[in-house]
């Protein structure tokens, strides 16, 4: 029995699926400008305005990244805490693209896993190795960033198309409470 499931070929709730995923993920970048601008003054000029603050705006207007493909894995471990999270790529290579693609479903523990995520993401297995073991693993909170190479890794475990707050604490952490603004080409 196989548990990869590819959901671009289930019709009606792949597409369902991929439109909420798309619309939550949209959503909450629209959500962290506003909740940016809200919070932070931004001076007429500039100049007056601290560098933290300016990083911080730089990398809002940045959102979202060119390209977005997320894969939605299915927690097979006894940890049921979280019944599923969401594997995301963002990829900043890609100019003016804003795209968010949904490439389907697969256990955390299919064999094909680290096959699928390559074929999907375009990564190689140096690459992803070490997420996939922690996917499979631990089933936690966890990004890999490889500015060299113009892309992030990121895994959200819980249901964030049930939940969509949990997609947008992510992104609200890493904006507003790292005290280091992650640098994007």
């Amino acid at each position: 029995m196989s548990y990869l499931i590819n959901n671009k070929t289930n019709s009606k709730t792949s597409q369902m699926t991929e439109h909420e995923i798309k619309e939550t993920v949209l959503d909450c970048f629209s959500r962290l400008k506003q909740a940016f601008y809200k919070k932070y003054k931004i001076e007429e000029y500039e100049e007056d305005t601290s560098l933290h603050i300016l990083s911080k705006r730089d990398l809002i207007e940045f959102l979202p990244p060119p390209s977005i493909n997320i894969i939605e894995i299915i927690n097979a471990s006894n940890n049921l805490k979280h019944e599923k999270g969401f594997l995301i790529k963002y990829d900043y290579t890609t100019k003016n693209l804003k795209n968010v693609d949904f490439s389907g479903s697969i256990c955390s523990n299919e064999k094909q896993l680290p096959d699928y995520v390559y074929k999907n993401f375009g990564l190689t297995e140096e690459q992803i190795l070490h997420i996939i073991e922690e996917v499979h693993s631990s089933f936690t909170h966890m990004a890999v960033w490889e500015p060299d190479e113009n892309w992030c890794l990121h895994f959200i475990p819980g249901d964030m198309i049930k939940n969509p707050e949990i997609f947008y604490r992510e992104w609200e952490t890493w904006i507003f409470l790292w005290n280091d603004v992650p640098l994007l080409p």
